[in-house]
């Protein structure tokens, strides 16, 4: 019942403030006793807007900065990786062509070897000859040009195992540092 005797005020007050002279003043006194309402709601946003601005702001501007630096801290380790993977692929280079330089130093080597058995085999046949006294003046050259060649073959093959081992020492520090960077990353990022 008071509901409805209320409803009806308000129905009638709304009525009321429509018409020309008196709605005027109809609604200035509505206003007046709707203030201490609108008073309650005013207060309300004001602590709220101070509790936002003492409390949870600056809380707001603390994880901002966190992860900004963290941010910067991935972007500097970021680089870092790509300096790193650009040092692997220049070390990387450098190894196919140390590996070509190899390759072609193995031919040379297997050419004269062949050319070592062929003077051998050349020998051989001499001796199976005759003519031991021509064999006497030519075998000091034989030997001489074996043993060159032979000087040669060991210079090609400590510089190709130098250059191995070489590629190899490379090769594994690279493969440490990728790993060593990678994990790193990945505890950064937890």
């Amino acid at each position: 019942m008071v509901e409805s005797i209320k409803t009806r005020l308000i129905d009638a007050v709304r009525t009321m403030a429509r018409w020309p002279v008196i709605g005027r003043f109809i609604r200035v006194g509505v206003a007046i006793i709707r203030l201490p309402e609108f008073k309650v709601a005013c207060c309300d946003f004001i602590q709220r807007q101070h509790s936002l601005e003492t409390e949870k702001l600056p809380v707001l501007r603390e994880t901002l900065a966190a992860l900004n630096e963290r941010q910067l801290l991935v972007m500097e380790r970021l680089n870092l990786m790509e300096q790193h993977i650009d040092q692997l692929d220049s070390l990387i280079k450098k190894l196919s062509e140390e590996q070509l330089v190899f390759d072609e130093r193995q031919v040379v080597f297997d050419q004269r070897q062949d050319a070592l058995v062929h003077s051998v085999s050349d020998l051989d046949l001499q001796l199976a000859d005759a003519n031991l006294q021509n064999l006497v003046k030519s075998l000091p050259v034989t030997l001489r040009k074996i043993r060159r060649d032979l000087v040669e073959i060991q210079r090609l093959e400590r510089g190709t195992v130098a250059s191995s081992d070489t590629t190899a020492h490379g090769a594994t520090k690279s493969n440490r540092l990728t790993d060593a960077m990678g994990k790193r990353i990945e505890g950064s990022a937890v």
